[in-house]
This record gives C-alpha cells, structure tokens and sequence, in this order.
C-alpha cells in the first residue's frame, strides 16, 4: 500500500532552517533566507514526507549571484580641470555577467540623457559626449558611470571634474584711459594691472594698436608689468591701445585693453634771421626765431665750427619761459668770440616740458679781416707844383666782401670830408684846393684811403705827398755803394719795392692793377 504525500519543504545549503511549501508547488525561495546564504553555489534541499512518515530528498545546486559589476574610474580624476573639450575616460568593468553601460552628466539635480558606454571587455575607452559637455556651465561637474550585469544587479560610481571655460580675468586699474604719455613708454610706475583665474595664471603678454588704424599693430611682448618700449617706440603721435593678455593652464585666454594717449610731437623753431651764408664781423650779430607747439620749455643754442665739427662752444640757455612767437635778439659775445675768421653754424634748441624738442640751425661767415689796400700811384713823397692839379690816384684793395670805399685828406690839423669812390680816379678838386691853400711850400698832407667790407672791418693806408714849388724826385737810395761817401759810416739798405704799373682795369668796385716789382739787392748806404 502506497503512502500519501503529507509535507514539502526545503532548506538552503547547510542552513538547516526549514522552509515550508505548502499550497501550490511553485514559488520564490523564501527572501530571507536566500539572504544568508553566501554568494556562489547554492544546493537547494527539497524534501517530502507522507502518511508513512517516509521522506524522500532531491538536491538542486544553483548559482547565487548577487554583487553588481565593480567599477573603477581611472580617468578622469577627481577634481581634475578640464576646458570647453570634453574629458575622455578610462573605466574598468569587472563583473561575470556584465550586461550594459553608460553614463550621465549633471550637478545632482539637473542631469544629461544616460550615453552609452560603448565596446567590449572589461576595459573601456572614450570620451564624453561632447553636446552633453557644451550643455554644462562653467564650475563643477558630476559624472556617474553604471553598469548591471544579466542578474540585474546594477553599480554606480562617480568623479567629480571641473569645467573651466573662462579666461582669467584681467583688471587694469593703471594707467587710466586716455592718460598722457610720451616718448618714454608707461614704466612700473604708471602701471597696475591685476590678473585671477580659479586655475592659476600660465603666461601673461601684451601688444600695442594704433586707436585709428587697427591694421597697424606690434606683435606680442611679455607683459612685464610695464610696456615695452621697443613696442611703444613703434606707435606715432596719437592715441594707442595697450591690450594685455593671460591665459591659464587649460589655455583659456582673457584681456583686457585702454586706450591711451601718446604725445610726442616736437614743438617747431625756424631761424628766419640770419639767413643763410650771411657776413658777420667781430659784432655778434642778431637774430630772429620763430617758436610754436604745446608746452613749450626752454630754448638754448651753441655755436659750432663750420669746418670742424669738434670745436663747439657749450650750450647757452637763452630762456626757460618760452612762449608762442618770434623772438629777437643778439647771440651771446663771448661764444661769438670764440671763433675765428670762418665758417660758423648757430644752432636753436627748443623742448617740451613733457620731453620732446627740436632744433635749426643756420651757417653764417665770420670775416674779421679788413680789407688790404696797397697805394701804387701817388707814390711815397711825391711832389706836386700848383700847376699839377689835384693828383690821379691808383690803388689795390685785396677783399673777397667789398662794400664801400672812400678817401680823405689831412694836414695835421684836420681832415677833408670823406669822398666816396668806386674806381680809380683823381682827388676831389675842392677838397685838393682846401687842404693846397691851408699848408706852404715844401710842406706835406696825407691822402688816407679806406675800404670796409660787408661784415665791417675797416682798412686803411695813407700816402704823404709834399707841396711844393718844383719837382722833387722822391728820396731813393743810392743802387750801389760806390758814392762819394767819405768817412761816413756804413748802414745796411733796407728792401726797397718799386712797382711799375703796366695795366689797371675796375671790377665790381675793386681796381685790379698788373705791376711788375723790381727789387733792389740790400746793399750798404751812408747816412749823412
């Protein structure tokens, strides 16, 4: 006689609890004690017994699988910096029955759709999407990795990253806009410009742009916390930007610009007197300046050898309080002086109180020599009887700058009026008869001739000639010295010049005399 069946039950593993089934036959293991037991294989004791009280047993191993895929992030790091390119990753999967992957983007309440982490094995390379990416602003970012295996069982791990897609901020507190400056560029002084960003500065630069010309622009120069002044000697007259630059170690770039003024424009200053080559003589002579611009400073001057560069008299300041307009004046003596009979260059200095400043300069001729006259007709002593009239006269003026020439008698008590001149000719008849009736016989008057030249200098020579009643040859020493001497004593002949004239022409106020010289060999006379 068969038995009834009575109980069904079962255990798990080597847990010897007891679990009941009763009812239907099919069902879930009890949740409990599936949970005691440990992950891996699993034997299942089913059991039944009946009216009998005979029990009947089958084992069914199974496989417990209960912990989610383990991962591990290798990239990207947390708190790592990244910039407006998405991070790649580098992850690890490790599970059995690993199943699928993704992951998302967000800050812990705003999230990206889950992406898919594509690819085979346990190791998995990429990269974020870079839409998700461009979704998220700049600060913090929170990535999370998942992965589940076949059994459902699901893990999750995350890093939190950095987005930093702003340049450093760049402040520029000095120089001010439109803040003037000139030649000498914006030094340490003149400038303060603070630069920040959350990731640390990397490099920080700078260039300078025309403000009306964009096209005319330096290259960059390392910002040095002044403007560099090979850039600055670069921009003109105007109004320039200084632009400064910095990026930081994601090579995100930020600037900052101010436009400033730059002012070197020279002030102007003409020499209008004297003019080009003009004579002077000893008298220092005059001048004339004209003088413009802004600012205007000091004006000074100095003298320069027109032949020789190296001989220079040291500046003389001329006036520290200048003002628009011309000016004139006399150019200082004692630096006149200092040159001889040339060439001289004047040169006007004029600056700016902000730097700038400009010069003229003109070159003038020094003529301190007077002119040289050499009487050839009348000679030395010449006699002259009532009958002659006023005397013919030839002379010789050697002088590059003629001017004037004139002549005037004297009888030792005074003179005739000046007469003035332009060639060789006879002495003013009136002025002949005065200085004839005032004086006797055998007694003698000078004729003084003059000539001046364009800077002044005077020259002069005089002639005595004698009144007399009959021709006296002029005394001339005995040619030899074989007269009828006596015992008188002996005395060396001085040279003696006796000019022969043989042709005179006039040019330009100045008579040109051809003279064949004959000179007597010194030869030893007696004095009586």
């Amino acid at each position: 006689m068969e038995g009834v069946e009575d109980t069904v039950w079962y255990t798990l593993g080597n847990d010897p609890t007891m679990y009941n089934i009763t009812g239907s036959l099919s069902g879930y293991i009890n949740q409990t004690g599936w949970d005691k037991v440990d992950n891996g294989t699993v034997i299942i004791h089913f059991y039944v017994n009946d009216s009998r009280n005979y029990i009947g047993n089958i084992d069914l191993p199974v496989l417990k699988d209960s912990m989610a895929p383990n991962i591990t992030i290798i990239e990207p790091k947390y708190n790592k910096l990244f910039n407006a390119t998405a991070p790649s990753y580098n992850l690890v999967f490790k599970d059995a029955h690993l199943n699928d992957t993704w992951y998302r983007i967000g800050n812990g309440t705003d999230w990206s759709i889950n992406y898919t982490i594509g690819g085979l094995g346990s190791q998995r390379l990429g990269q974020i999407n870079q839409d998700a990416w461009n979704d998220r602003p700049n600060g913090t970012v929170i990535i999370e990795f998942y992965a589940n295996d076949t059994l459902g069982n699901l893990r999750m791990n995350s890093t939190t990253v950095r987005k930093d897609i702003l340049g450093p901020i760049v402040t520029i507190n000095n120089p001010t806009p439109n803040e003037l400056f000139f030649s000498t560029a914006p030094g340490v002084a003149d400038c303060d410009v603070l630069f920040n960003d959350v990731s640390g500065i990397d490099a920080q630069w700078h260039m300078l742009i025309n403000a009306t010309d964009s096209t005319h622009y330096t290259e960059n120069y390392t910002w040095n916390g002044q403007v560099n002044q090979t850039a600055w000697n670069q921009m003109g007259n105007g109004t320039v930007i200084i632009r400064i630059f910095a990026n930081d170690s994601l090579d995100n770039i930020g600037m900052a610009e101010v436009i400033v003024r730059k002012d070197i424009e020279p002030p102007s200053i003409a020499i209008t007197k004297p003019t080009s080559n003009e004579i002077f003589g000893n008298v220092a002579m005059n001048f004339t300046i004209s003088v413009s611009g802004r600012n205007l400073d000091t004006i000074w001057y100095m003298l320069i050898n027109g032949t020789n560069s190296n001989d220079y008299t040291n500046n003389i300041t001329y006036s520290e309080s200048v003002f628009e307009g011309v000016i004139e004046d006399t150019i200082n003596y004692n630096l006149w002086n200092q040159f001889e009979n040339g060439t001289v260059i004047i040169r006007f200095f004029l600056n700016r109180t902000t730097g700038p400043r400009a010069f003229d300069e003109i070159l003038v001729r020094k003529d301190i020599i007077a002119p040289n006259i050499t009487i050839i007709v009348p000679v030395a002593n010449q006699t002259f009887i009532e009958n002659d009239g006023p005397a013919a006269f030839i002379i010789v003026v050697r002088e590059k700058n003629p001017h004037k020439m004139w002549y005037r008698l004297f009888n030792g008590t005074y003179y005739t009026e000046n007469r003035t001149f332009s060639t060789n000719t006879t002495i003013n008849g009136a002025d002949w008869d005065k200085i004839w009736d005032s004086i006797g016989y055998e007694e003698n008057f000078t004729i003084i001739f003059y000539c001046n030249d364009t800077a002044g200098n005077i020259g002069f020579a005089n002639v005595t000639v004698i009144k007399s009643k009959v021709y006296l040859a002029p005394v001339i020493p005995p040619v030899s010295g074989d007269d009828d001497d006596g015992e008188k004593k002996a005395k060396e002949e001085p040279d003696i010049v006796i000019p022969v004239v043989i042709g005179i022409g006039v040019s330009g106020g100045i008579a040109a005399v051809v003279i064949i010289y004959f000179k007597k060999i010194k030869k030893p006379y007696y004095k009586y």
